[in-house]
């Protein structure tokens, strides 16, 4: 392709350079291994975004205009959220509720049929089942190609550094990058890869 393609990481969590932080940035590095891809990481912790309610988003300014801005002109994505209590974070929760899917909160759809991959971390391995619901919403309100599985990172999958050195969430995240770039290279070529639209 001509063109770099870009990815978007963010970073739903409410600390930044954390566990979360530094596996989305792996999925991230790993997408823009591929050749022709760049990558942007944008971390929710301190940021003031608006709070959801019946406003348009193109009416959005400041932190959240910021945030949809880099939605827009993201190619593909990578949403990262540390489990708590067996879901997502309240932060991607804000974040997710504050992007239009187009119709009643505005023209704009910067989800619709783009290429997701959902990245979560937790204390324990079980806890990969939380990924669900935000796949679920991703899917069905949304209407994004969310790339299956999820990466998921627990505790012991990191180092003292706070770097993943898991061999299976490396493995995924590896798989996972490379799934996402031909998805969104595969957008340009085939139309009907665009067609899906949310559950209205």
């Amino acid at each position: 392709m001509s063109e770099s393609l870009r990815v978007l990481g963010v970073v739903g969590s409410p600390t930044a350079g954390g566990r979360t932080d530094a596996a989305v940035r792996l999925v991230v590095r790993e997408a823009c291994r591929r050749g022709g891809v760049e990558g942007n990481v944008v971390l929710l912790d301190g940021k003031v975004l608006d709070t959801p309610d019946s406003r348009r988003a193109e009416v959005r300014v400041g932190a959240t205009r910021e945030l949809l801005d880099a939605f827009e002109r993201a190619d593909m994505v990578v949403l990262g959220t540390p489990v708590y209590r067996a879901t997502f974070s309240s932060s991607m929760k804000q974040c997710l509720d504050l992007v239009p899917r187009g119709g009643y909160d505005g023209d704009a759809a910067p989800l619709r049929a783009k290429p997701v991959v959902v990245v979560a971390t937790g204390s324990l391995p079980q806890h990969f089942l939380a990924t669900d619901a935000l796949v679920g919403i991703l899917v069905n309100f949304f209407a994004a190609w969310v790339v299956p599985p999820a990466v998921y990172a627990h505790a012991a999958d990191f180092d003292k550094g706070g770097q993943v050195t898991g061999e299976s969430p490396r493995r995924t995240a590896t798989k996972a990058a490379a799934a996402l770039v031909s998805l969104a290279e595969a957008r340009s070529e085939v139309p009907n890869l665009s067609l899906p639209e949310p559950q209205l």
